[in-house]
């Protein structure tokens, strides 16, 4: 999915059900390809149609949005003062996920993110711990 969005950002949601308790943990089941509506290839802004499509399949599924992907192109998989600016408008209430897509180098980076905001407005970035498996 990123590599095909090349030279653009690509983007899409995570989808997961919703856990019970805080202390649960979190599981990504799936991701949904959402088309990027940035002008600027550099950037992602999921499509709002897109965004409504891809709620609807995972409600169809079960699941909620648990969080957001993009790619980074040239770039490391950790986010960018533009994606922090970014963040307060599609993620007001810093409940998401944020995996970040690094393209790079030879083989593509994975990292999870999620972006608190602070009283102050500032948004800030802390690195979450993660597995894969499947």
């Amino acid at each position: 999915m990123a590599r095909a969005a090349l030279p653009r950002e690509a983007c899409g949601v995570l989808g997961g059900a919703p856990p019970m308790t805080p202390e649960d943990p979190i599981e990504i089941s799936t991701v949904i390809p959402v088309e990027n509506r940035a002008d600027d290839a550099r950037r992602f802004e999921l499509d709002p149609a897109g965004l409504i499509d891809a709620e609807d399949r995972l409600e169809a599924q079960g699941l909620v949005m648990i969080g957001v992907m993009h790619s980074h192109p040239q770039s490391v998989a950790a986010p960018s003062p533009t994606d922090l600016a970014d963040a307060a408008r599609y993620d007001p209430r810093s409940d998401l996920l944020h995996l970040i897509v690094s393209l790079q180098g030879f083989a593509p980076q994975v990292d999870l993110w999620r972006y608190p905001h602070r009283p102050s407005g500032e948004t800030v970035a802390v690195r979450l711990p993660w597995s894969a498996y499947g």
